[in-house]
């Protein structure tokens, strides 16, 4: 097996074994950051004359053969841009490998240094790179993705749509304008964009023309509006759409996709997609729904009810209580095939609670194994004291482990608790996980009251109390009852899907 060997240019070290990928560090020390200026007074330019010597010859023989080549963000953000520039240009002129695995690039596109970008780029596409990283984020706003640097999006040069090589391109703050003449790129498996404008058919012409195609995520692409996943025999078993805020559409026709995670507004329109082979799928629409939402979850809910792991937030529990009367040719839904449901609550009072109830009412899942709850990090109003009946004809006869997040003990969370305990007949645990302290800290000061909440509304959670509060439970259940600090979580019990995109 041929040995891959990697430039990580953040720090160095020697060789630990030749039977290992070798990973050549070169360390950018706080002491060393002035190297530059005090070698532009020596009239050198070696980037690398001040270290070691048999540091220097082990990373200066290992050029020759290195095929990872690695410009992240530690070292990006341990120097200037142009020193940055001098660092990428030395290596790259030095380099004698014959063929590059991976190349990757942090760093930010402003107007004097597009040229070094595209020579870069242009040389991991001479040594038939396979896994190209173009991270061009550097300079712009985490939250809404604009430059505060004066950079803007990177025109990608035409040789980068000639690279038959690739596998795998992840793009970030570009633009994606291939030439007249593109035909597609015939190896790429995986493609990833994320601040990338690209346009709607560009887009779909991509899925069609690149045969091998089986991960697609897009986030927040801002020129996208119908987004069409579809054509004949496309190979699409990974899809994810992020915050494409200004999309209106969506269409799927992919036989193969066995995972879809979804963040942001409901945009599945009256087609049903064609996604036989789904099995996980994650719909959240936290922060994108009115209060009241206006698009049809419960008709989502039926195109995907053959999935085995699925997760929903606040809005479809929502649309299931609240639009019952008026969509009865869906409900109730079956899920027959499910055993992992993770609920995202972004709110939990007593109306939420009755949203979940109403939600199990009206979807049967018979062969649940493990349920999730992310409930949300805020305490609830001690002045929420509405009583909600709890529906009758439900039970769980397969569900196995349960699991509460950001627990504060609330009214609610405790009616909630006790529901699941005397409905689950076989339930061997349920892990309660305690908020983080240091998000309870900027909690909102609620009034005192004579619960676990009183102590939550200051900024903590009392374990004591919470043990407190649980054993006034009936004792009419044999589980298992873990009650734990956030950090104490040894996450032995971890949902399929980790990340929310949205703070609770």
């Amino acid at each position: 097996m041929k040995e891959r060997r990697s430039i990580f240019l953040k720090g160095y070290s020697l060789p630990r074994s030749s039977s290992e990928s070798i990973y050549i560090e070169l360390i950018i020390a706080q002491e060393e950051q002035s190297l530059l200026s005090e070698r532009s007074s020596r009239g050198s330019d070696n980037m690398t004359s001040n270290l070691p010597d048999p540091i220097l010859q082990s990373f200066q023989s290992l050029w020759i053969s290195a095929t990872n080549i690695d410009f992240g963000p530690e070292l990006a953000s341990s120097r200037t841009p142009e020193e940055f520039v001098a660092t990428v240009n030395h290596v790259l002129q030095n380099y004698k490998g014959e063929k590059l695995n991976r190349f990757r690039l942090f760093f930010c596109p402003l107007d004097m240094f597009l040229p070094d970008i595209e020579n870069w780029i242009a040389f991991a596409v001479a040594k038939g790179v396979e896994e190209l990283e173009l991270d061009l984020s550097m300079g712009s706003d985490p939250l809404t993705g604009e430059f505060t640097n004066g950079g803007h999006p990177f025109k990608l040069p035409d040789c980068l749509f000639k690279c038959r090589s690739l596998t795998n391109l992840s793009l970030s703050h570009c633009d994606f304008c291939p030439p007249p003449d593109f035909s597609g790129l015939n190896g790429l498996q995986s493609l990833s964009l994320s601040y990338v404008s690209i346009a709607d058919d560009m887009l779909h012409f991509m899925v069609a023309n690149c045969p091998l195609l089986d991960s697609l995520s897009l986030k927040s692409c801002p020129s996208l509006n119908s987004i069409k996943v579809s054509g004949q025999d496309i190979q699409i078993q990974r899809l994810t759409v992020i915050e494409c805020w200004n999309a209106w559409e969506m269409e799927i026709c992919a036989p193969r996709l066995r995972s879809f995670i979804y963040y942001g507004e409901h945009i599945f329109g009256d087609s049903s997609p064609n996604i036989p082979s789904l099995e996980d799928a994650f719909i959240s629409s936290i922060d994108m729904e009115s209060s009241e939402p206006e698009h049809d979850y419960i008709k989502l809910l039926f195109d995907l009810s053959h999935v085995k792991i699925f997760t929903v937030c606040t809005a479809t529990l929502m649309r299931f209580t609240i639009y019952e009367e008026s969509t009865p040719e869906y409900l109730p839904v079956l899920l027959p095939n499910l055993t992992e449901l993770q609920l995202l609550i972004n709110l939990f009072r007593s109306e939420e609670l009755a949203y979940v109830y109403g939600f199990f009412r009206l979807c049967q899942t018979p062969f649940i194994e493990k349920l999730f709850i992310q409930l949300p990090r805020i305490p609830e109003d001690p002045k929420d004291i509405r009583s909600v009946q709890e529906p009758s004809d439900i039970t769980f006869n397969h569900l196995k482990a349960i699991k509460l997040s950001n627990f504060k003990g609330s009214m609610s969370e405790m009616r909630l608790v006790g529901f699941l305990l005397e409905r689950s007949v076989v339930l061997d645990t349920m892990v309660l996980v305690a908020p983080p302290k240091a998000d309870m800290k900027e909690s909102i000061n609620h009034e005192q009251y004579n619960s676990a909440s009183e102590a939550t509304s200051q900024g903590n959670v009392d374990l004591m109390v919470l043990r407190g509060q649980l054993s006034l439970l009936p004792k009419t259940f044999r589980a298992n009852i873990v009650l734990c600090e956030y950090l104490e979580d040894d996450k032995a019990l971890t949902p399929k899907h980790t990340e929310y995109f949205s703070d609770f």
